[in-house]
């Protein structure tokens, strides 16, 4: 359930919590805010797509923080996995991903 009047890096923090018992911290809030920021009109984006925006901030984002995230965000459905190529090889490097029909503007 969305609640729409939350912002998506409060309810990521939210979720994150009640669903897996950990904290927002602002590492993955701040990839959170940026997938948001970035990619709210429906576009499709990589992982490597999202480690060049969040290293351009001034507070340093490991890659592995932004794999885990994505994967945070999917397991609590705030983003949603667009599989290309062969399922049963899956690319992480070519794996896409596209905000809920929810949060797009």
């Amino acid at each position: 359930m969305i609640c729409r009047k939350r912002g998506y890096v409060e309810e990521f923090a939210i979720r994150l919590h009640e669903k897996k018992g950990r904290k927002a911290t602002r590492e993955r809030s701040l990839i959170a805010q940026n997938i948001y920021d970035q990619f709210r009109q429906g576009q499709e984006f990589t992982a490597e797509e999202i480690c060049g925006i969040v290293k351009s901030e001034p507070r340093r984002v490991a890659r592995s923080t932004v794999y885990r995230t994505l994967l945070f965000l999917v397991e609590i459905k705030l983003l949603l996995r667009v599989e290309s190529g062969a399922p049963s090889q899956p690319d992480p490097q070519q794996t896409r991903y596209q905000l809920p029909a929810e949060w797009c503007d």
